[in-house]
């Protein structure tokens, strides 16, 4: 018995690393308690109880590193490449919104916006955007905006409506076109489309 506790200390010890995400150290950790096994397979050779614990507790180990190779192979297929020596946490996994183009510049003195999009990008007059934040990985809406003049490869939008102070509409911000129902903040400011 005293040899089953001893096992079950050795491989309570070593799933304890790995969940601790001691990956460094898993290959040093299987060899010393791969060591201790046999010391006390030699320890318990004439104890049949000890023995059978023994054999339980291989068989179980056997299973942990089959599990851990298989999970190792697993990852080395999803990761490959540059991205398998990358930290996970300094991945950025944030999904960026769509965006049909920029705010270049803002005259809030007359509430109109400059856009990076125009007629080659299928702008037309009369439409309503969104803009939202940009460089950041949870953008805040920051306007809504109406068509007014279109060009080949520009266009003028007018501020319908703001969120600053919480959000303030700036140059570089993502424009997105609204091809839903009205919003009810125009609605509600008599804003809508005629």
């Amino acid at each position: 018995m005293r040899a089953a506790s001893l096992c079950l200390i050795a491989l309570t010890i070593f799933i304890g690393a790995r969940a601790d995400g001691e990956d460094d150290q898993t290959a040093t950790e299987i060899n010393v308690i791969e060591s201790a096994l046999d010391t006390l397979k030699q320890v318990n050779a004439g104890d049949k109880q000890g023995r059978a614990a023994l054999a339980e507790f291989e068989r179980a180990f056997t299973k942990v590193k089959e599990e851990l190779a298989r999970q190792s192979a697993q990852a080395g297929k999803i990761l490959r490449g540059p991205l398998a020596e990358t930290d996970i946490h300094e991945v950025n996994l944030d999904i960026p919104i769509p965006s049909d183009g920029r705010v270049l510049q803002v005259d809030r003195e007359n509430e109109q916006v400059l856009l990076s999009t125009g007629r080659k990008d299928g702008v037309k007059k009369g439409q309503l955007y969104r803009v939202y934040q940009s460089g950041k990985s949870s953008p805040d809406q920051t306007a809504w905006i109406r068509i007014i003049k279109v060009e080949s490869r520009w266009s003028t939008a007018t501020i319908l409506h703001e969120y600053s102070p919480r959000a303030v509409m700036k140059h570089n911000d993502i424009i997105q076109r609204n091809d839903g129902e009205e919003p009810k903040e125009l609605k509600a400011s008599g804003c809508e489309s005629k």
